[in-house]
C-alpha cells in the first residue's frame, strides 16, 4: 500500500505579507531566553514570571546558580504536590507573524514528566500544550506550532501537571522557521456559522404535523455547503431542534456499506433514527443505542432492558431475533453493548461499566450466530471497553475512578477466554482508536496524539494538539481526529496532519457534550460529526476525499461492440455502482455513457460513444470518485493526454500531501523545509511515444522550481509562479523537455531543493500544441448546460412555514437541488442557502409571520456544476401577537418561580425562561399551569454553557423554552384566554436562578443571548 505523508497547516487569511522573508530565521524571539539577566534584582529573570499556586504549598520556583545547564544561571522548578496546574513558569507575550511556523525549545533536565505550554492570541488561538517524558541528562526538547490568522502574539511556559519532581530549565528558544504551508493556500478565517445566515435566522419550532407523513417518515433535511476556511464540501444532514447527541467515537454512524446513517434525535418519539445516505427518507429506528453489524448492512444490534436481551434488528423488514440473554443477576446494574469486532462475528456486552456502586464489574464475549459466550470478570470497574481489533478478540479496557475526580491511571488488556489480565500502558489511553489490522493504538494524551503497539510498548508522540476524539477505522496508514475546533487527517507513520474543516461546534465554550465526536465513513471518503454551529446539535458530514478510482480498466473492440472491464477500487465498501465516461479525444471532454450507475465491473457499448474511456465509482450517497486510468481503442496516432495526481506519488519528506479544494481530487503535495531535498516518485503506465511534461504548481518565491527526472536521468526543470496556481512546462536549456517512452510503466521523479513549492497534477502530453489551462477537476468532462427546474411553487401553509415543490429535473447525472431563500434582496449565495434535497420538494419552516420570502431553486450535478436559478415567492400570514414578559429573580433553591399572566385569547403558547446555574450543577425543571403539572423533569441543555467534562458555568444565563422535552408536539401548550398561574421549580436539588420569563404565541420570536438554538452573544431578551 502506498506510503503517504501529510503536514499540519495553519488556518490563514489570505497570503502572509511576509512571504519575502523566505529564509529560515535563527534569532531567538525571547530576549532573555538564556535567563542570564535580572536587572531589577527581584530574583526573577527579566521577561519571566512564575505562579506557584496555593502560596507555595504545591512547589517552588527559583532563579538558581546551582547546576546551570549552560551559562551561570537556570530555573530550578520543584513540585512537591502532584496536583495539577501549579507551579507554572511563563515568558511575557512576544510578537509573532500570523501564518508562520515556530519552534519552541529548551535545555531540560527533569526527574519526572513535564509540559511545555504556549498560548496564542486571537479567536483561533488559545492555550496548547505538549507533555514530555523525564530527562535524566540535560537534553534539548522542542515542539513546533503554526500561528493561525489573527494570532500576532504568543506566551510560552512550562510546568509539571499531575506529578511531582524537580526540573532544571535553561536556554529557552523561540525561533521563527518561516511561512507555514497555509500561507500558500487561499484559506481565510472561518465564519462562526460558515456564512449560513439564512439558516441561522430560522426559529426552532418544527411543524411535524405538516412535515412528517402518515408513517412518520421525514423528508430530507440536508444542506450542502462549503467550509469557509478550507472550502471543504460539507453537509448538515439533520435539522432537529433541541438536543441531538452524536455517536461516540469508535461507533459507526454508517452501516457497513455506507447506504444508511443512524443518528440520535429528540423528535417524537425520542430515540434513534436512520436516513438514506443521500439524506432522504428519515425514519424512526429504535430507542436504545444501535450498533451496526460489520457484515450485514441491514442489521443493527441493541439491548432490551426489559428482559436482559441483546437483539438483532433488520432495519428494512423490522424483524428481530434474540442474540443473547444475560444469564446472571444484574443486581440493579445496567448493561450495554460496545462496538462489535470488525470481522462481524462477535460483540461484547458490559455489565456495570463506569458505575460507582461496586469495585468491580464483568462482561460477556458473545458469538453473534450461536449466542455462545464467555464471561469475563474485571478486577475493577471499567471505563471504555473495546476490541483491539486483532483476530484473537483481545479486549482493551481502562479502569474507572476509585474516588471522585480520581482515576486508577492504567489501561489493561484481557484475552478472549477471560484470562491473562495485563497492563498495556501505565496511564489512561484517552479516546483511543485501534488500527484496522489491530496492531497499533492511537490516543489523546498530554496535549497530543500518541501511538503505540496495541499490546503495549513503543509509545511515541504522533501529532501535537489535543482536546478531541479520533477515528481509526478505514486504513492502517491514516486516521482522523478532532483537535478543539478542527478536524484533521493524520498519517500514522510520521504524524503529519492536514486540516479538513472546522466543525464550529463549541459556541463560546469548549465542552464534551458538544464535541464533534467524529467518525469515518466505511471507505473514509466522508467524516461524520456533530455540531452546534447553528444551534442544537445536528449531524454533519464533510467530504475528506473522493472515492478511489477503479483499477485496471481495459477496453477491447469486438466487432460492433466495445467491451470494458475493470476491478473495484482499493476501498470499495461504499460503492453502489460505476459510471462509464467516453470521449473522442484523450484526456478530456468526457461525456457520460451510463446515466445510472452499473453494478457489475464491466460494460459494453457501441463505437459511436467514443475512442477513449474512463470509469468512476459512485457511492450510495451519490458521491462520485476519481476516474480510472484511461483506456483507448484508437491507434497510436491518437494524441494522448495522461493526467497524474501528485498525491499518488511515493513521497519523501519534506514533500507532504495537504488537503486543498484548490487542487484536483482535493489534495496536492508541498515541499516544506528549506535547504532539504524533497522527492516524489510517480509511476504510470504510458503508451509508447514522445511526451511533453506539464505540472500545475505554485511557489512562494520566484526561485521555486522542481527538477524532473525519469529512470534516473534528469530531463529538465519545472518552475512555479508566485501569483497563484499555474501550468508550467518542463524545460531544459530554454527548450521543452521531451520524455521518450517505450510501451509500459515509467517512473517520474520530482525533486525540490527548497521549501515553499506545491504540486497538484502532472500531465504527459504527446500533443505538442496542447496547453492545459485553468483549475482542474478530477474528471475533465465535456461542458454541460444544466436545465432549469420547472413547475416551482411556493405556498405559505402557516405563519411560520412555506411548502416548496417543483418538477423532477431531466438531468442525467443529477446530484441534488439547491434551495435559496431570503426576505430582503434576491436569493443567491451560501448566505441564502437553506436546503440541498435529492427530491423535488422542501418545507421551509421556522419563519417569521407576515413576511414575504423569495426563493430560488437550482439543479446541481455530480461534478458540482449548478444550473440557472428559478424563482418564486410566498408571504406568510400575519398573527395577532401576544407577548408577555415577566421580570423575576427567582432562586429555585429557595422555592419555585410563580407568576400570574392574563392571556387575551385562546391560542398555542410557548414559555421561555432565562436560567443560570449558581452552583455549576445540572438539573431539570418541573412546570405547573393552574395547578396541573404539565412538565416533569424538563430538559435544560446545560451543555451549551459548560467547559470540559464539568457542569455549567456559574451565572451564565441560558434561554430555554421550559415546556420542551422533545420538539414541537411537546413545545406548545393550548391555553385558554383569561388569567393563569404558572409555577416553575427545579426538578433536582440545584441552585439555579430564573431572572426573566416570556409567554408568547409568536413562534418566530428568538431571545437575544446564549441559547439552545443559536450561539449568539450573551444579552438580554429582545425581539
Amino acid at each position: 500500500m502506498r506510503r503517504i505523508m501529510a503536514v499540519c497547516i495553519a488556518l490563514l487569511q489570505g497570503v502572509c505579507p511576509c512571504l519575502a522573508q523566505q529564509a529560515q530565521q535563527t534569532d531567538n524571539l525571547l530576549a532573555n531566553g538564556d535567563l542570564e539577566t535580572d536587572e531589577d534584582g527581584d530574583g526573577v529573570p527579566d521577561g519571566w514570571s512564575w505562579h506557584e499556586g496555593g502560596f507555595g504549598t504545591l512547589g517552588k520556583v527559583f532563579w538558581s546558580t546551582d547546576d546551570p545547564l549552560q551559562g551561570e544561571v537556570c530555573i530550578r522548578y520543584v513540585k512537591t504536590d502532584p496536583q495539577k496546574w501549579y507551579p507554572q513558569v511563563w515568558h511575557a507575550p512576544v510578537e509573532i507573524t500570523p501564518g508562520w511556523q515556530y519552534e519552541l525549545s529548551a535545555l531540560v533536565q527533569s526527574d519526572a514528566p513535564f509540559v511545555f505550554r504556549h498560548t496564542l492570541s486571537g479567536d483561533l488561538g488559545g492555550e496548547r500544550h505538549q507533555r514530555f517524558s523525564a530527562q535524566a541528562e540535560p537534553t534539548r526538547v522542542s515542539l513546533r506550532f503554526d500561528s493561525p490568522p489573527g494570532s500576532d502574539r504568543v506566551s510560552v511556559g512550562f510546568q509539571m501537571s499531575d506529578n511531582a519532581g524537580t526540573m532544571l530549565i535553561d536556554d529557552v528558544r523561540l525561533v521563527a522557521l518561516g511561512p507555514s504551508l497555509g500561507t500558500m493556500l487561499s484559506i481565510r478565517e472561518a465564519s462562526d456559522i460558515h456564512d449560513l445566515e439564512e439558516l441561522a435566522a430560522r426559529r426552532r419550532f418544527k411543524p411535524f404535523d405538516l412535515i412528517a407523513d402518515e408513517e412518520g417518515v421525514h423528508p430530507s433535511e440536508r444542506v450542502i455547503f462549503r467550509d469557509t476556511a478550507t472550502g471543504a464540501i460539507t453537509a448538515r444532514m439533520t435539522h432537529s431542534p433541541y438536543y441531538n447527541r452524536h455517536i461516540y467515537s469508535n461507533q459507526w454512524i454508517w452501516n457497513c456499506d455506507g447506504s444508511l446513517l443512524a443518528f440520535r434525535s429528540r423528535r417524537d418519539p425520542d430515540g434513534w433514527y436512520i436516513m438514506d445516505a443521500d439524506g432522504n427518507h428519515i425514519r424512526y429506528l429504535i430507542g436504545e443505542i444501535p450498533f451496526w453489524s460489520r457484515s450485514d448492512p441491514d442489521i443493527v444490534f441493541h439491548r432490551d432492558t426489559s428482559d436482559r436481551t441483546i437483539r438483532a434488528l433488520n432495519v428494512r423488514t423490522g424483524e428481530q431475533r434474540i442474540v443473547f440473554t444475560i444469564p446472571d443477576e444484574l443486581d440493579g446494574l445496567g448493561f450495554t453493548i460496545w462496538p462489535m469486532h470488525p470481522d462481524g462475528k462477535k460483540l461484547f456486552v458490559v455489565v456495570g461499566n463506569q458505575t460507582a456502586r461496586r469495585p468491580d464489574n464483568w462482561g460477556y464475549l458473545v458469538d453473534i450466530d450461536s449466542g455462545e459466550y464467555t464471561r469475563i470478570d474485571f478486577p475493577h470497574t471499567t471505563h471504555q471497553v473495546w476490541f483491539t481489533k486483532d483476530p484473537d478478540y483481545t479486549i482493551s479496557y481502562n479502569y474507572e475512578r476509585r474516588a471522585p475526580g480520581e482515576y486508577i491511571d492504567v489501561s489493561m488488556l484481557v484475552d478472549a477466554d477471560g484470562t491473562n489480565h495485563r497492563q498495556a500502558r501505565a496511564r489512561h489511553m484517552s479516546h483511543r482508536g485501534y488500527s484496522p489490522d489491530g496492531t497499533r493504538v492511537a490516543f489523546h494524551a498530554g496535549g497530543g496524539i500518541h501511538i503505540m503497539d496495541a499490546l503495549g510498548g513503543n509509545e511515541r508522540l504522533l501529532a501535537t494538539g489535543g482536546g478531541g476524539h479520533l477515528s481509526w477505522q478505514v486504513d492502517d496508514e491514516w486516521l482522523v481526529a478532532t483537535m478543539r475546533n478542527a478536524i484533521y487527517r493524520i498519517w500514522t507513520d510520521d504524524g503529519h496532519k492536514t486540516l479538513i474543516n472546522l466543525p464550529n461546534t463549541q459556541l463560546h465554550y469548549y465542552n464534551y457534550p458538544c464535541e464533534a465526536h467524529l467518525e469515518s465513513s466505511p471507505d473514509g471518503t466522508k467524516i461524520g460529526y456533530a455540531s452546534s454551529m447553528l444551534g442544537d446539535i445536528d449531524l454533519y458530514q464533510v467530504v475528506m476525499k473522493p472515492p478511489d478510482p477503479p483499477r485496471n480498466l481495459s477496453a477491447h473492440a469486438d466487432g460492433e461492440r466495445i467491451s470494458l472491464t475493470w476491478e473495484p477500487p482499493e476501498h470499495s465498501r461504499e460503492v453502489m455502482g460505476y459510471n462509464v465516461w467516453a470521449s473522442d479525444v484523450s484526456g478530456e471532454g468526457y461525456h457520460p455513457v451510463t446515466w445510472e450507475p452499473v453494478r457489475a465491473a464491466e460494460y459494453s457499448c457501441g463505437p459511436a460513444e467514443g475512442l477513449c474511456f474512463v470509469v468512476t465509482a459512485v457511492e450510495h450517497s451519490g458521491l462520485e470518485g476519481r476516474p480510472s486510468k484511461e483506456a483507448c481503442i484508437a491507434g497510436p496516432d491518437l494524441p494522448r493526454r495522461i493526467w497524474l495526481e501528485a498525491e499518488d506519488a511515493e513521497l519523501r519528506a519534506p514533500f507532504e500531501p495537504i488537503f486543498s479544494m484548490e487542487c484536483s481530487a482535493m489534495y496536492c503535495v508541498a515541499s516544506t523545509a528549506h535547504g532539504k531535498a524533497a522527492l516524489a516518485t510517480l509511476s504510470a503506465e504510458v503508451p509508447a511515444g514522445s511526451y511533453l511534461v506539464w505540472a500545475r504548481t505554485r511557489g512562494m518565491n520566484e526561485d521555486a522550481a522542481l527538477q524532473l527526472s525519469a529512470g534516473g536521468e534528469v530531463l529538465g526543470a519545472i518552475s512555479a509562479a508566485t501569483e497563484g496556481w499555474s501550468w508550467q512546462l518542463a524545460a531544459a536549456h530554454g527548450e521543452p523537455a521531451s520524455l521518450s517512452v517505450a510501451e509500459g510503466e515509467i517512473e517520474l521523479e520530482l525533486t525540490a531543493q527548497m521549501g515553499g513549492i506545491m504540486v497538484d497534477q502532472l500531465l504527459l502530453s504527446s500533443d505538442a500544441e496542447y496547453r492545459p489551462e485553468g483549475a482542474p477537476t478530477w474528471l475533465r468532462r465535456a461542458a454541460v448546460e444544466l436545465p432549469a427546474v420547472t413547475g416551482l411553487e411556493a405556498e405559505a401553509i402557516s405563519p411560520y412555514c412555506v411548502r416548496l415543490s417543483w418538477d423532477e429535473a431531466a438531468a442525467p447525472d443529477l446530484s441534488h437541488y439547491n434551495v435559496y431563500a431570503c426576505s430582503d434582496g434576491e436569493p443567491a449565495g451560501q448566505e441564502h442557502l437553506i436546503a440541498s434535497p435529492a427530491q423535488p420538494r422542501r418545507f421551509d419552516w421556522g419563519l417569521q409571520a407576515g413576511t414575504e420570502y423569495r426563493y430560488a431553486v437550482t439543479v446541481v450535478d455530480r461534478q458540482g456544476n449548478e444550473g440557472p436559478p428559478v424563482t418564486a415567492s410566498a408571504t406568510t400570514p400575519e398573527i395577532d401577537r401576544v407577548f408577555e414578559e415577566i421580570e423575576a429573580n427567582a432562586q429555585l433553591k429557595e422555592g419555585p418561580l410563580s407568576f400570574d399572566v392574563t392571556l387575551p385569547r385562546d391560542d398555542s403558547y410557548v414559555t421561555w425562561v432565562r436560567i443560570a446555574s449558581r452552583d455549576e450543577r445540572r438539573g431539570t425543571l418541573d412546570v405547573w399551569l393552574d395547578g396541573e403539572k404539565i412538565m416533569s423533569g424538563g430538559y435544560v441543555p446545560w451543555e451549551f454553557v459548560t467547559r470540559g467534562h464539568g457542569g455549567p458555568q456559574a451565572n451564565v444565563p441560558l434561554w430555554v423554552p421550559v415546556q420542551v422535552r422533545g420538539e414541537m408536539p411537546r413545545s406548545l401548550r393550548e391555553i385558554a384566554a383569561g388569567e393563569h398561574t404558572m409555577r416553575i421549580a427545579a426538578g433536582d436539588a440545584i441552585d439555579a436562578v430564573i431572572d426573566r420569563a416570556v409567554i408568547t404565541n409568536d413562534l418566530g420570536w428568538r431571545p437575544a443571548g446564549i441559547s439552545s438554538f443559536l450561539g449568539a452573544e450573551e444579552g438580554t431578551a429582545g425581539e
